[in-house]
């Protein structure tokens, strides 16, 4: 609703700015791959940590796995850092408090040209793609799983149309009742969904860093409220990992699909550190040396 009035206000003059073409981001040494990707995807709010040379020598010595010794998987220089437990380090600490943006998780992603006829199609392919990495996920892990909503649009009043897709895992034994056993409730359901937003509507540039020389449809994560998301919900009690869950997921992913998981308050009152998950690859917001 909201780009179909600004292309309106546009065409009528009423705007400036309006003939101005999105600059392609270009790839910043100083900062972060996490960074890097974040503000190509919108994440406008993203910044990078500055961890003292002693402690960065003895994080980057350690594994990382997001749920303490569960999914492991490899961060981008093939090394690891432990997501809040084996750290100790400064990189669980107040200072990962979010703000905007930056305080929920979404997805970001530019799907080439060459892929999708047109915005539409694109639009429909990416809620496709989310669904499609969510299943071979709890597939690969041999995980019982129902889904209630497959690529529907979502067209309600005041409210700019989007694609739901949402996945009940039912597994008792790790704490995931069946729909009779949750009493019809999706709040006391393991579930994961899916809301995808329009694209934009023409192709642009996609950054160098993420594809090379290629145009795509982007999906930014800018907008307050039409950003594209994953959210899993874990009912009380459940011995499934959201972190664990959207790192395998990304895992399934293409390589021009990135997941941002937010900083997330932990029991002390202190954040967890953010991070952008890339085919499976942890990046961390932290200032290169």
């Amino acid at each position: 609703m909201k780009k179909k009035l600004a292309l309106t206000l546009c065409a009528a003059g009423f705007t400036s700015g309006c003939a101005t073409t999105p600059e392609t981001p270009s790839y910043d040494a100083s900062h972060s791959r996490a960074y890097n990707l974040a503000k190509a995807g919108g994440l406008y709010g993203a910044k990078d940590y500055a961890v003292p040379a002693s402690q960065r020598s003895g994080a980057l010595a350690k594994g990382w796995s997001v749920s303490g010794d569960a999914v492991l998987f490899n961060a981008r220089q093939g090394i690891g850092l432990d997501w809040g437990k084996s750290l100790g380090l400064g990189l669980l600490t107040t200072a990962f408090s979010p703000k905007g943006v930056m305080e929920r998780d979404s997805v970001f992603a530019w799907m080439p040209a060459t892929q999708a006829s047109d915005s539409h199609h694109a639009w429909e392919l990416m809620s496709a793609t989310l669904l499609t990495g969510i299943e071979q996920t709890l597939q690969h892990a041999g995980v019982k799983y129902v889904v209630d909503n497959k690529n529907r649009h979502q067209d309600l009043p005041l409210m700019a149309e989007y694609i739901l897709s949402s996945v009940r895992i039912v597994a008792p034994q790790k704490g995931c009742p069946g729909w009779e056993a949750s009493g019809h409730s999706y709040e006391k359901s393991c579930s994961i969904s899916t809301l995808v937003y329009a694209p934009t509507e023409q192709p642009r540039a996609i950054p160098d860093f993420v594809m090379a020389h290629q145009q795509g449809y982007a999906f930014l994560a800018g907008d307050d409220v039409e950003y594209s998301r994953i959210k899993v919900t874990i009912p009380e009690g459940a011995t499934l990992d959201k972190n664990s869950l959207l790192a395998s997921i990304s895992k399934e992913l293409p390589a021009w699909a990135a997941i941002f998981v937010a900083s997330q308050r932990q029991a002390k009152g202190q954040y967890s550190a953010p991070v952008v998950l890339e085919q499976g690859r942890a990046e961390l917001f932290i200032t290169p040396e």
